[in-house]
């Protein structure tokens, strides 16, 4: 599997939108992502997916070298297994909008940052993110 990362300038300068393509049991698939706040040890990203593969967010993110916390099939990093809190896939779905396929209204669901996220940096994620 090759990972191809691209990178764009979107409208306000200070974000870079970063591409991630490869192929997945010969389908294409494809994550946006930029990073929000980052330490030396971890960082939040915003991921946009274009598809939807199976562990596609956690096969990227470790293709780049950026593996999940928390994910124990595809980060084996002493630091995921020795100081880590959090004992599962660190993935979380704050917000997502769709359009309801019957009516074509759209659907917007926002929740708030887990209990177990909160331990790194206390993070959050504005609604105007």
């Amino acid at each position: 599997m090759e990972a191809v990362k691209k990178s764009s300038s979107a409208e306000n300068e200070k974000y870079i939108a970063h591409q991630l393509t490869d192929y997945i049991n010969c389908f294409q698939a494809v994550t946006h992502y930029h990073v929000l706040y980052s330490t030396d040890k971890w960082s939040a990203i915003k991921l946009k997916l274009d598809t939807g593969r199976t562990h596609q967010i956690r096969v990227h993110m470790q293709a780049i070298g950026h593996p999940l916390l928390g994910d124990s099939i595809y980060n084996t990093s002493t630091m995921n297994r020795e100081q880590c809190t959090i004992y599962r896939a660190a993935l979380h779905a704050w917000k997502v909008r769709l359009r309801q396929p019957f009516n074509g209204r759209k659907i917007e669901l926002e929740v708030p940052v887990p209990e177990d996220f909160k331990k790194y940096g206390g993070f959050y994620v504005s609604s105007g993110s």
